[in-house]
């Protein structure tokens, strides 16, 4: 967005210029200077913040096409700014610089895109284990704690009942079994 709207501004400025003499040279300059920077800070990232590029073919191929109609641009508006004469071209050259920056942010969207969709098949996929493992969890839980407990307790009600030749069969030598 910052791009669109600096591109625009730069039309606006070489169209209705707020100033005049060096200064007008000196205000495209300066705006220039910006839409570098800018430019370079896409390129090369920010250190200071986790924000980058997705570089992949489509990325670099965008990038490439929008810095080349820049250098078109960007020559343009510094013959306006030396005094030549605004040419019919310029608004052309400005819409079709913003479809440039469109077309770049699309490859961005779509590399983003793919990589959010691989994230969400991941946690889907780890959804799915966690559940797994839970239903493991409770079905160990069953057979090594609940149904020796249930044993024990059966037996118990027998011999409550006053049948003393009940017995629990006992299967391990835990805890639960020298119970």
């Amino acid at each position: 967005g910052r791009m669109r709207m600096r591109s625009y501004q730069l039309a606006l400025s070489l169209q209705h210029p707020t100033v005049t003499g060096p200064q007008f040279l000196s205000d495209i300059e300066s705006r220039l200077k910006d839409f570098e920077d800018s430019l370079t800070l896409l390129r090369t990232g920010d250190p200071g913040r986790p924000l980058n590029v997705p570089w992949d073919a489509d990325t670099r191929v965008q990038f490439h096409d929008l810095s080349t109609d820049w250098a078109v641009l960007r020559q343009q508006s510094l013959d306006i700014g030396h005094g030549a004469p605004i040419s019919a071209a310029l608004r052309s050259n400005v819409d079709e610089f913003v479809d440039r920056i469109d077309a770049f942010v699309s490859a961005i969207e779509r590399h983003i895109a793919r990589w959010t969709a691989l994230l969400h098949a991941f946690q889907l996929g780890m959804m799915a284990l966690a559940v797994l493992s839970a239903l493991a969890m409770l079905y160990a839980g069953h057979v090594v704690v609940l149904e020796p407990v249930a044993r024990l307790q059966r037996g118990l009600r027998r011999l409550e009942q006053g049948d003393f030749a009940a017995r629990v069969t006992v299967d391990t030598d835990d805890e639960l079994g020298a119970l």
